[in-house]
């Protein structure tokens, strides 16, 4: 194996690349008679110029990529041009590697006027391979992914590509499809496998900053500020965190519900005097492990009231602060999630207009919310849902509750966990 470069373009980038003088072919592009040049001669560093050019940088001397082993290199791009792919084989003309552009039809190239992408699908081109020709030594190979979706300027959907597709060994994350985040002109790979169905129609939606500020004006007291808020914002933040590791393993998508999807949706905040986390589940998602993996990700279970049918629901404890996680049912034209109270064994009901799931940035992570989120708030707490109220009693507060019977002793619809 030749050489170690660790200088110029390649020092930038902080990996090693062996090369080796090997001859030309490009697949499905034609072919030359001219000899290529050897990568060991630096047509490696003239293919990441080139690179470089024809991807703009973001703030560093070469654009985002990620350092998948030390012969590998991955980078994204929005360039869809054809002076980009032309750009990338002319390269490949002059140096000794081939060129290979792969298709996909999971998410589609464009959206419409309403910010979502059409319901018909067509093949388009998701990946540009660049690899080396050579037959008795290897040299590093370039995964250039065109993404089809960016959301905030800040998360890209990459579809995943498997080793068969790509013809070399392929490692890391670019197995799975991924949402990628770009902090700095570098990749935070944290939303790795992300849940594909929620990408088949993606659609962002931001805090509404409008919002905020009038709430803020109206209502200075009840925003979350100095060292008591940043402690509640903290715990949020650490619990969300973890549930969605949990979460994420299982393949179980969750959204922001309750106090805290109103908080985003009111505040862009946590609500100061919250005292839990709440997030929703769809109960077709259930996932058998889901006690296991939050114990796991550092939560103590508590109880689980309901049955898998019927207004099921998990609570958890993390450093003295719950985290309930509320079932969803399809009924008819509504979703409706339950509720049960411990002293008695009354059902409660909460039925919420239909919605789907979108993605939404919220304490620096990315996470689902239901969309359209408004009518979900309303139902939620009423036409009143702007003003704060410290008080809050769930089985008569809240606008959409309503007395769904009892369970009987035969039914084990409670259980605790803990003498928390």
């Amino acid at each position: 194996m030749h050489c170690c470069f660790k200088n110029g373009i390649l020092g930038a980038l902080a990996v090693s690349i062996c090369a080796v003088a090997v001859n030309f072919s490009l697949n499905g592009f034609g072919s030359t008679n001219k000899p290529c040049q050897p990568m060991d001669q630096g047509c490696d560093l003239q293919l990441l110029r080139k690179i470089s050019i024809l991807i703009p940088p973001s703030g560093r001397s070469l654009p985002p990529y990620y350092n998948i082993s030390e012969s590998q290199l991955f980078f994204i791009t929005q360039n869809h041009s054809q002076e980009f792919v032309d750009g990338i084989q002319g390269m490949c003309n002059e140096c000794c590697c081939s060129v290979r552009l792969l298709k996909n039809d999971r998410v589609p190239q464009s959206v419409n006027d309403n910010g979502e992408f059409p319901d018909v699908r067509r093949k388009y081109v998701s990946h540009l391979i660049i690899t080396s020709t050579s037959k008795d030594q290897k040299w590093m190979s370039v995964v250039i992914a065109f993404v089809t979706w960016r959301a905030n300027a800040k998360y890209f959907w990459v579809p995943g590509i498997s080793p068969e597709e790509t013809g070399t060994e392929l490692l890391g994350n670019l197995r799975n499809d991924s949402v990628v985040l770009i902090r700095n002109g570098t990749f935070d790979w944290r939303l790795e496998s992300a849940d594909r169905r929620d990408y088949l129609t993606p659609l962002f939606i931001p805090c509404d900053n409008a919002i905020r500020k009038e709430f803020a004006n109206k209502y200075p007291s009840s925003l979350t500020t100095g060292s008591a808020g940043d402690l509640i914002r903290h715990k949020v933040k650490k619990m969300l965190f973890r549930a969605k590791l949990a979460l994420d393993t299982l393949g179980v998508p969750f959204w922001l519900s309750s106090g805290t999807c109103l908080g985003f949706f009111r505040q862009c905040d946590v609500i100061p005097y919250t005292d839990d986390v709440d997030i929703g589940v769809f109960a077709s998602d259930y996932n058998e492990d889901i006690v296991n993996e939050m114990e796991r990700a550092g939560f103590t279970p508590l109880h689980r009231f309901g049955v898998l049918n019927d207004s099921l629901q998990l609570s958890f404890m993390h450093t003295w602060f719950k985290l309930d996680i509320f079932f969803f049912y399809d009924e008819g034209d509504i979703f409706w999630n339950g509720g049960t109270d411990l002293s008695t064994g009354e059902k409660f009901k909460y039925p919420f207009p239909k919605f789907k799931l979108c993605w939404t940035e919220f304490l620096d992570l990315l996470v689902r919310v239901p969309c359209p989120l408004e009518p979900y708030i309303q139902a939620n707490y009423g036409p009143s849902w702007f003003h704060p109220v410290m008080q809050w009693d769930w089985k008569a507060s809240a606008s959409n509750v309503m007395s769904n019977g009892f369970w009987r002793a035969e039914d084990e619809a409670i259980q605790l966990f803990t003498n928390h």
